[in-house]
């Protein structure tokens, strides 16, 4: 993953060609700290340290300060989290900002699990439009939409502001 001073960080999940591929493995942070991530993904679909994950583990990641923005499925750790991925042992404070999906940990989640998550960091969601061409925010403490057979477990909460401009709203 790369990035210059405009864009900030690359989320992990592109290809040179800033195409979403994904990231299909495990991920250890061994509870060191990422401090002042910078992500300027204003036009990406899926924005956070992990773009998007597909069946991957990835625990003890904690990221202090810094700043994710992303269009839709924003998150600080991963943006999107799909097929069986597990997320556990996580901190998040920085800021995420996004139009819809949009959370402290992950913004979309679907068949996933997520464990001992915290995050601090403000979380705010412009608005934007679903599948259903509804104009909703979907923003949440934790994680902007959580759906299919996913989990939210352990000692998880969240103690940031949360703010949305339209529907779906949450702590």
């Amino acid at each position: 993953a790369t990035g210059t001073a405009q864009s900030g960080f690359k989320p992990i999940g592109y290809d040179a060609n800033d195409k979403l591929v994904g990231f299909k493995g495990n991920f250890d942070g061994i509870d060191y700290n990422i401090f002042g991530l910078t992500i300027n993904g204003t036009g990406l679909s899926a924005t956070g340290l992990f773009g998007e994950a597909i069946g991957s583990k990835i625990n003890n990641v904690t990221l202090v300060g810094g700043k994710i923005t992303g269009a839709s499925h924003v998150g600080a750790i991963v943006g999107s989290a799909v097929e069986g991925t597990v997320i556990s042992n996580s901190t998040n404070s920085a800021e995420v900002n996004g139009d819809a999906h949009v959370g402290g940990i992950a913004g979309f989640v679907d068949n996933s699990t997520l464990t001992d998550v915290i995050n601090t960091g403000k979380i705010t969601s412009d608005g934007g439009r679903n599948a259903d061409n509804e104009v909703v925010s979907n923003v949440g403490g934790l994680v902007g939409t959580l759906e299919g057979s996913s989990i939210l477990k352990g000692s998880s909460y969240n103690l940031g502001d949360v703010s949305g401009d339209e529907a779906n709203v949450g702590g």
